[in-house]
């Protein structure tokens, strides 16, 4: 009779153990499967919308022969230009703009009717279909990054709650942070068109023309603040800029957010920015190169004078 080894391992006694317990894993294999299904069902949804738009490369416009060789400093200056004002495109400063010019401090949410408001589960964008206006006092501090909740009473009143143990307390008039971890706590019943006014935050809810009673009323709302710095950052890495094609100074435009006609005004909002300050510049060469020449003119004419 041959003796097992004692190091062997017993694969056919393993696989009887795990098969005894099937039942475990049929459970576990089904519960995995619906939570992989219901994140699926109410993750927020992300949309993507896209532009072309075509830079200006600054060419040198003179006149060439055909048998005149292709100027390669030209041509890396022309390229330069194009990489120069791509840079310029996803720089926090013009996104910043954007962002200010479509008052986009204040973000709007709804919460799925079956999920319930304790999970951080099925928000979605809802722009300028709330219900609600929030109007911040830019003179107060406000709390950026947290969740506020808010549930509509009726059209005279509603309850809102916030509690975070560390957020940010920041100045919207001066752009600046105040404090990085400090807590924050909100929480009772209000009439539309009263100033909610704590140490840390102050503004007014206002009932917008859009409300409904039987679409709103006792619905899961949300709201949160947002610094420009913040969204401008979340602006750049959402964005996708790159040639359409190679070496070409057509350029497209990729954006993804959970709005769709958000993320339509923000690419909107940023192509007219940057046209307009690349217009502003064109313009003060312009006057720059007038006043060169005024001031050359009356040199000469002086000098004629004399």
């Amino acid at each position: 009779m041959e003796k097992k080894n004692g190091n062997q391992v017993d694969f056919l006694y393993i696989f009887r153990v795990f098969l005894s317990y099937w039942y475990l894993f049929a459970i576990s294999g089904v519960f995995f499967v619906g939570l992989g299904l219901m994140y699926y069902r109410y993750a927020p949804k992300t949309y993507a919308v896209y532009s072309r738009i075509a830079l200006n490369s600054e060419p040198n416009n003179r006149a060439r022969s055909s048998n005149t060789y292709v100027n390669i400093n030209e041509l890396m200056n022309e390229e330069q230009s194009v990489r120069d004002q791509l840079a310029y495109m996803r720089s926090t400063p013009l996104l910043e703009e954007v962002i200010r010019e479509l008052n986009l401090s204040t973000t709007y949410y709804i919460q799925e009717d079956k999920i319930p408001k304790r999970i951080p589960l099925g928000y979605r964008n809802i722009y300028k279909n709330s219900p609600f206006i929030v109007v911040i006092n830019q003179e107060h501090s406000q709390p950026v990054g947290t969740l506020f909740y808010l549930q509509i009473i009726d059209d005279k009143s509603f309850f809102i709650n916030n509690s975070d143990k560390s957020t940010v307390i920041y100045d919207f008039k001066n752009s600046i942070p105040l404090d990085m971890d400090e807590p924050y706590e909100i929480n009772g019943t209000y009439r539309f068109g009263e100033e909610i006014q704590t140490s840390k935050s102050s503004f007014t809810i206002l009932l917008n023309s859009n409300y409904k009673a039987d679409e709103y009323n006792g619905k899961d709302l949300f709201f949160k603040f947002s610094s420009p710095k913040a969204l401008a950052e979340r602006f750049n890495n959402s964005l996708s800029i790159g040639s359409a094609y190679y070496e070409s100074s057509i350029i497209n435009l990729n954006l993804q957010w959970d709005n769709v006609e958000l993320a339509k005004n923000l690419l909107t909002g940023l192509i007219e920015k940057f046209k307009e300050n690349n217009l502003e510049k064109k313009n003060l060469k312009a006057i720059s190169t007038l006043e060169y020449i005024d001031n050359q003119l009356a040199n000469i004419s002086g000098s004629l004078g004399a």
